[in-house]
């Protein structure tokens, strides 16, 4: 049985004693009763909050700031397969729980090393992202943690290494899509319509998309974009801050989730059939995002409202 399992398992067994107790004890104030409550409770919170992701990472020699491509710490409860090569999951990156793999506070970097650059050897030359982070519950509409979380998960799985870039006249650089028939990681996810970051400047990552389907869900899944010019007309809200109707003819709307701080120069120096070497995720300290804290390059702190 997995380690995880077992501590959830130990978990809920020392849950239930405690519940016990507290009903035991309920009618007893003495101070021995109470410090009893009080250990059990101690004993829940480690036997919750233990460091197993330390531990997972310290056996494969990574730290747990950074993890390069094709050495992660995910777990996702969705089953892989490797289709003509390329790796498949029969739905989004979620925990045994259901929860998101990242916590909704999480500050990540995104170092994107390129193989190619303007059809030469790229000697080098990479693409710096910071991605949007919350400071609210994960729950809570705008928060763009689906598609960070989506994001890392993929990077870390060393899915997009080797992807080319497609240029969009003027708009945009699109990758994420892997090479042949196979389109996207397996599944999709609904879009997450935001306010708090836009496309209204260039270097704008995003989620590409196909639209909405006929069942109201969306198609977003491995494929993002960098933005070389404002986009508006890919918002959810209009310039009024009215919701758009994604679902019309014709309309496009797709989920910012991260900003380019350095190597805007590579991007607009790419040309079609670019190839991406690797892409290497950093969790960043609290209070270590450039793009998106007390930033001069995006200063907009995630809004308190």
């Amino acid at each position: 049985m997995e380690p995880t399992v077992i501590a959830s398992v130990v978990a809920l067994l020392v849950l239930v004693v405690i519940v016990i107790l507290w009903l035991s004890l309920r009618r007893l104030r003495s101070v021995p009763s109470m410090l009893l409550l009080c250990t059990g409770i101690a004993f829940f919170a480690t036997a919750c909050g233990g460091d197993d992701e330390s531990e997972f990472l310290q056996s494969r020699g990574l730290s747990k700031e950074m993890q390069g491509s094709g050495q992660t710490a995910n777990r996702s409860d969705a089953e892989m397969t490797v289709v003509g090569g390329i790796k498949q999951w029969d739905g989004p990156p979620l925990g045994l729980s259901g929860g998101l793999l990242i916590d909704y506070m999480d500050e990540y970097r995104a170092t994107v090393e390129m193989e190619t650059v303007g059809g030469q050897p790229a000697n080098g030359k990479k693409i710096v992202m910071d991605l949007w982070f919350s400071v609210f519950i994960r729950y809570q509409k705008g928060n763009v943690t689906r598609s960070v979380n989506n994001f890392v998960f993929l990077a870390r799985e060393g899915f997009f290494d080797g992807h080319t870039f497609t240029v969009g006249p003027g708009k945009l650089v699109r990758t994420g899509d892997p090479p042949g028939p196979i389109t996207g990681a397996g599944y999709e996810f609904d879009d997450e319509p935001t306010r708090n970051i836009t496309h209204d400047r260039p270097g704008i990552v995003s989620m590409w998309n196909e639209g909405i389907r006929a069942n109201a869900k969306g198609t977003n899944s491995s494929q993002w974009f960098i933005s070389l010019s404002p986009i508006p007309e890919f918002d959810f809200y209009d310039e009024d801050l009215n919701l758009r109707d994604c679902r019309q003819s014709g309309a496009s709307c797709h989920t910012p989730f991260g900003l380019v701080i350095e190597g805007m120069g590579t991007v607009r120096e790419i040309v079609d059939g670019d190839r991406i070497k690797a892409v290497v995720i950093e969790r960043l300290p609290r209070g270590g995002s450039q793009g998106f804290r007390d930033s001069a390059i995006y200063p907009r702190d995630p809004p308190a409202e």
